[in-house]
């Protein structure tokens, strides 16, 4: 029984030995400095045969070769602390494998060292100081467009690693309100970029009059795209202060003597990011 089945094994094998192959070969490099190669860069090829994917490392200088059957081949490549230009960690290409030849294709992957991160206060009335924000959203578009969230955790801590060098715009969010929006930053290869935020305050959104001893009370709403300020009277002159949400001064409106009511436009709303004092 051996003895039948072994030429069987020979001509199975033969015929896997002749299936038409071909070589594909190159360099994976960075983007950085001197444009190294990157050692240890996983390369995989899903092809026409849905059965397996082949995949090779670099060695130390970059370098890789390998045999694949002829068609039409993915080239999937990554490597750790690099992604490709549009911040996604693994890089696609194409690649056409024909008979007894050999393919070159080389792979540039961006360095992704960088780190972004910081810390969301929620701002208090005085005279109770910030506390830390947990479960706020921080949005950030990348130099390609790419945008990638992260959430604060318990002590309002936010961090984004293995991001590309460049310049970053951020957008912060807190219980479906929008705060903070359009703050660029820019990063350059390896560095941490920190950038703290205070959200105004989910309670009311409005700062009181500090300490003036006849500190108003007032309530707000929107009508007809204005926001409305009912407040108690006063004998004197008052101004209400318009904060961005990084305590910036936007506006400073006037209100005359015994003046119960006063409208701005819907724009300054505290869930919109600003702040508002009235001293």
């Amino acid at each position: 029984m051996v003895r039948r089945l072994f030429p069987v094994i020979l001509l199975l094998s033969a015929s896997l030995w002749a299936t038409p192959s071909g070589t594909i070969k190159g360099t994976v490099r960075s983007t950085g400095p001197g444009n190294p190669g990157i050692p240890n860069a996983l390369l995989r090829f899903p092809g026409p045969r849905s059965c397996c994917i082949d995949s090779v490392r670099t060695d130390a200088s970059g370098k890789y070769e390998w045999v694949l059957f002829t068609g039409d081949y993915g080239v999937l490549v990554s490597a750790a602390g690099f992604k490709d230009s549009a911040g996604n960690p693994v890089k696609y290409l194409t690649a056409k494998i024909a008979q007894d030849s050999v393919t070159t294709l080389d792979v540039n992957l961006t360095p992704a060292t960088c780190r972004i991160g910081g810390a969301v206060q929620q701002t208090n009335p005085p005279p109770y100081a910030p506390t830390p924000l947990p479960g706020a959203r921080i949005r950030v578009i990348g130099p390609a467009g790419r945008a990638d969230s992260a959430f604060t955790d318990t002590a309002g801590v936010y961090a984004f690693t293995n991001m590309l060098a460049g310049t970053y715009r951020f957008d912060f969010y807190s219980n479906g309100r929008t705060v903070g929006m359009n703050s660029v930053r820019t990063v350059a290869i390896g560095e941490t970029l920190l950038v703290n935020m205070n959200f105004p305050s989910a309670n009311t959104g409005i700062l009181g009059a500090g300490n003036f001893s006849d500190r108003a009370s007032f309530r707000f709403s929107n009508l007809n795209g204005e926001l409305v300020l009912l407040l108690e009277a006063s004998d004197r002159m008052r101004t209400l202060e318009v904060f961005t949400v990084d305590g910036n001064l936007r506006r400073a409106l006037p209100i005359p003597p015994n003046a119960s009511r006063m409208s701005l436009p819907e724009m300054y709303a505290p869930e919109k990011g600003y702040r508002l004092r009235l001293k």
